[in-house]
């Protein structure tokens, strides 16, 4: 496939020390599963329709899941 116009690479700058310590605090019961086989793909839900973490709809009002309220700023 070619594209129409070239990709642009922006800068990414995040602090890894302190993102690893969010992750860290959240509590381990939010993560959940991503594929239908136990291969140790997991995910931490912050936005869902509802707010239900468990939820996978893609239609309704959006909202943020407890995960997400729980993680230190």
């Amino acid at each position: 496939m070619k594209l129409q116009v070239p990709f642009l690479q922006l800068p990414v700058l995040f602090d890894a020390q302190a993102m690893a310590e969010e992750v860290a605090a959240v509590d381990p019961r939010w993560w959940r599963g991503r594929t239908q086989r136990d291969d140790g793909n997991s995910a931490l839900t912050l936005i869902t329709t509802g707010g239900d973490p468990d939820s996978d709809a893609l239609d309704g009002q959006m909202r943020s899941t407890p995960p997400c309220s729980s993680v230190p700023t």
